[in-house]
């Protein structure tokens, strides 16, 4: 993607296809996180000249997630990490599955479960510890800002139709 232009500049797609209606000129893109990874084949990123064909929605690039066509087969997967500091455990559990659909169509299916745990690395602040001290009851605690990543627990699923 081209530098110091923000993400509004390019266009997603999914299978050559844009995800934005040609309503003219837009600030709000459509939320390619909801695209999950167990769909998509390669995910093809064109730049500069390369992108050129899809006119001025795509002055940033082209993102295209190429989507599974499959009227078969199918995949499970399961991954499991963990932070060095011994927390932040996080899992997800993903499948897909190709099924056929009429004469010559499918129907491409996945369904991903996702946890993780919270994770702090915030550290006693002066000014708040000071706050404290001087009796002030609005600052609650000695780390008032928490950097970290907070708890997720999620359910997601995405689907692919066509025709051959």
């Amino acid at each position: 993607m081209r530098h110091n232009l923000s993400a509004t500049f390019s266009l997603p797609s999914t299978t050559s296809k844009s995800l934005i209606p040609r309503l003219g000129f837009s600030r709000f893109r459509p939320q390619t996180g909801r695209i999950l990874l167990k769909l998509t084949v390669p995910v093809e990123v064109l730049r500069d000249g390369a992108a050129a064909q899809y006119g001025s929605d795509a002055i940033a690039g082209v993102m295209n997630f190429q989507l599974k066509d499959a009227a078969a087969g199918g995949a499970v997967s399961l991954n499991a990490a963990t932070h060095l500091e011994g927390d932040g455990e996080t899992y997800s559990v993903a499948g897909n599955v190709g099924l056929p659909l009429g004469r010559g169509g499918f129907a491409n299916l996945s369904l991903e479960y996702g946890s993780a745990n919270p994770t702090n690395r915030s550290a006693p602040r002066s000014d708040a510890i000071a706050l404290r001290a001087a009796g002030n009851t609005d600052v609650m605690s000695d780390t008032p800002q928490i950097w970290g990543s907070p708890e997720v627990d999620g359910i997601s699923s995405s689907s692919a139709r066509g025709q051959y």
